[in-house]
């Protein structure tokens, strides 16, 4: 019984450090995006002014 305990746990730790890289792989994707997006509005001028 011991070792199937064990093997739980260990499934677990390595579900949940698989989990925390996904997380960060999809926020590394997130954030080139947004410096994408971010890049794309400095080089074309905005289509209408905020100003007028």
């Amino acid at each position: 019984m011991q070792n199937l305990d064990d093997r739980l746990a260990n499934r677990r730790e390595t579900l949940k450090v698989a989990g925390q890289g996904r997380v960060a792989s999809f926020e590394r994707a997130a954030g080139s995006i947004a410096i994408g997006r971010a890049r794309q509005t400095h080089e074309r001028p905005p289509l209408e002014s905020p100003l007028e």
